[in-house]
């Protein structure tokens, strides 16, 4: 990318070596500036002692290679063996990365090393998405339970969601949530505490289910809404389609926010009996 970048302003064409930030790394080397003065002193020797370079074997720079490999090993060792104890997955995505460092090159080590880590999150993260049910105690706390098969009628239910860092996650929202087939002049509070972003998909559903909720003659509303959360249902329209006094911003009083939401969703269950 630097190269085609740099050849549209007539710059000469760069190039890196592992190799040689591996040795710079080894060696002491801080800042980036190891690498110029690596290529200030290249010069020098070829200039003045070429001949020198020709004494010196390829098993001598594969044994440099060796003992640097070697070192990152051990360094990393602590690591390597918590990665192998952690899980299966991880394991298995360090010994094909470490083959492929082996087999073919670095280039491709680092290229699987990434692809494997993309993989791992898209498999892992999509699954890490939780709905509960939060339930109002009588001393005003709040306590987690599974949620119910079907959202009761003439009754406020505030849900708890973990995991929405993932994209892909709305989708799984409908699956976990329960039905409104049979449910009437019902609120459905979500909690979104400390959510500074929603991904676009999970916008998209929030707009789709709030008008869901209103065909069945039901209401969304959300609690814990951080500033960042509401600019961007503004800018996208989702707020005009949940209304702003169904909008509930988060303070920084722990639950003062969902104690709100309930309070409104009940008048609103009330004012439609």
């Amino acid at each position: 990318m630097a190269n085609i970048g740099g050849s549209l302003f007539t710059a000469l064409p760069a190039g890196g070596s592992f190799t040689r930030t591996g040795i710079n790394v080894e060696s002491g080397g801080k800042s980036r500036w190891s690498g110029v003065f690596s290529g200030i002193f290249v010069i020098i020797i070829f200039l003045l002692i070429p001949q020198m370079f020709e004494k010196i074997p390829m098993s001598g720079l594969a044994a440099i290679l060796i003992v640097l490999g070697l070192a990152i090993i051990l360094k990393e060792w602590a690591n390597i063996v918590l990665a192998w104890k952690s899980s299966k997955t991880y394991r298995y995505a360090m010994l094909l990365t470490f083959l492929a460092g082996v087999g073919f090159s670095i280039e491709y080590a680092v290229f699987a090393g990434v692809i494997l880590s993309l993989l791992i999150y898209v498999l892992t993260a999509h699954k890490d998405i939780m709905l509960e049910e939060l339930v109002l105690l009588k001393d005003g706390r709040y306590q987690e339970k599974s949620l119910p098969n079907n959202f009761p009628s003439n009754k406020a239910t505030v849900i708890e969601v973990k995991g929405l860092d993932y994209f892909a996650v709305a989708y799984l929202l409908d699956e976990q949530l329960p039905s409104i087939k049979k449910t009437s002049n019902a609120v459905i509070i979500i909690n979104l505490h400390d959510r500074n972003y929603l991904g676009t998909n999970v916008v998209v559903w929030m707009r789709e289910y709030a008008q869901k909720l209103k065909g069945s003659d039901n209401l969304l509303m959300l609690a814990e809404v951080e500033k960042s959360v509401k600019k961007q249902l503004t800018r996208t329209g989702v707020l005009d389609e949940i209304c702003v006094e169904n909008i509930f911003m988060a303070t920084s009083i722990v639950n003062d926010s969902i104690n709100k939401s309930y309070e409104a969703a009940n008048k609103w269950i009330n004012l439609n009996k």
